[in-house]
Order: structure tokens, then sequence, then C-alpha cells
């Protein structure tokens, strides 16, 4: 789900439910709008983020440990969040990662 954060660390997931891109030649779709905040921003990201294993212990990182992550990259206000999330992220996951691995980080001042 893409993720629409505030300036205070509040984290939204947005809908992301019907047929992938791609997927289907006969796929119809809806446009969907958010406001985005001044200070937030939106966080669009691929399955891998989710999905890879953890060293660990062999479960998928999971949506509840990329939330984590994105609070920490919102609240420091660094001035490259997705090295916040990545950097971590791959400390804590099986290498070589087996799918890719996309961020996207929109901010509005």
């Amino acid at each position: 789900n893409p993720m629409l954060g505030d300036k205070n660390g509040g984290l939204t997931l947005l809908d992301s439910s019907g047929v992938l891109l791609g997927i289907s030649r006969n796929a119809k779709y809806h446009n969907q709008q958010v406001s985005l905040p001044p200070g937030g921003f939106l966080l669009l990201y691929s399955d891998a983020l989710t999905e890879c294993r953890n060293a660990a212990n062999g479960e998928q990182f999971g949506q509840s440990a990329v939330m984590e992550l994105v609070g920490k990259a919102a609240t420091e206000h660094a001035p490259d969040p997705v090295q916040v999330i990545v950097k971590p992220f791959l400390e804590q996951v099986e290498q070589p990662l087996r799918d890719d691995l996309t961020l996207i980080w929109i901010g509005r001042r």
C-alpha cells in the first residue's frame, strides 16, 4: 500500500486494491485523490520491501516493520529519507535480494 505521511510522523496506508498494472489489457482503473499536506510525503514502494525475508528468523519483513522505518525517516527529517529506510532494511534481510526493490518518496515542503 502507498503510504501518506504528515510532518508529525502520522502514517496512513492508502488503498491499493484492484488489478495490478500491466496484468490485463481489459483492466479498468479508477482515479483516486488524496491531499498531500504541507510537510507531508507520499511513499510508493515495490513489494520487496514487505516480502523480503528477515535474515534472523526467516519471516517476511512485513508491513509493520516497514511502517516503523518510514516513521523514523519522517520524524528525523533526514535530507535523504529513502536511505533512512533502505540502509537498516538491507542490514536485516536475506542477501542477495530475490526481488527488485524500488522506493519513491515524494515530499511537500
